[in-house]
């Protein structure tokens, strides 16, 4: 049961919540919605969480280089995340600034920990929102239907990316119906600054 008594125990639970999404496919933290900049405005979608690091507020997930995300970081590396709780009625929103990681210790360690399952989504021939005539995966013919080996998958490194989000702001929603709570965590000013809002 989440605990809704301090400011402090609120913020650390959250992340507790975000830790929990990263290690377990099945809670529902586990997919967020991930919101850049875009030429048309605002692009969201939802990214599996791939690993949070609450002491430097860093949450990480992993991306193709071809992907539309990856130039609107490079133009501009305000994001936002969309995280709910169902159960628990808890929504977190973040902004936060994004950083690209193609190559280096941080990139290589996520690939070695990438599943083969995973690994064959940077395999497909073309990159994403290529036309096609019919709907397809985009994989090479000889991986359709089965997971590579990992001599095969290492063709996908090329095209794999770890983007880390640094969290400057949090606004924490707690959704009852005997009346909602709602608090706001904001690092921008290089101290953190936490208060409890009306929701």
């Amino acid at each position: 049961m989440f605990e809704i008594s301090t400011l402090e125990r609120v913020l650390e639970q959250s992340w507790t919540l975000l830790k929990l999404g990263a290690s377990k496919r099945n809670h529902p933290m586990h997919l967020g919605v991930f919101c850049t900049k875009s030429e048309n405005g605002v692009a969201a979608r939802t990214v599996v969480l791939r690993k949070v690091e609450p002491e430097e507020r860093l949450i990480i997930f992993h991306t193709d280089i071809r992907s539309s995300k990856i130039s609107e970081i490079k133009s501009s590396p305000d994001v936002a995340w969309l995280f709910y709780d169902p159960e628990l009625q808890i929504q977190l929103r973040f902004t936060a600034k994004a950083e690209i990681h193609l190559s280096g210790e941080r990139a290589n360690e996520h690939w070695q920990k990438t599943q083969l399952t995973s690994r064959r989504c940077y395999i497909t021939e073309h990159p994403p929102l290529y036309p096609v005539s019919e709907p397809v995966s985009g994989l090479k013919k000889h991986l359709i239907g089965r997971i590579p080996t990992a001599d095969e998958s290492e063709e996908g490194r090329e095209n794999f990316s770890v983007v880390v989000t640094k969290a400057m702001k949090l606004d924490w929603l707690y959704l009852d119906s005997a009346g909602h709570k709602r608090a706001v965590f904001d690092w921008q000013s290089g101290q953190m600054q936490a208060n409890w809002v009306i929701p």
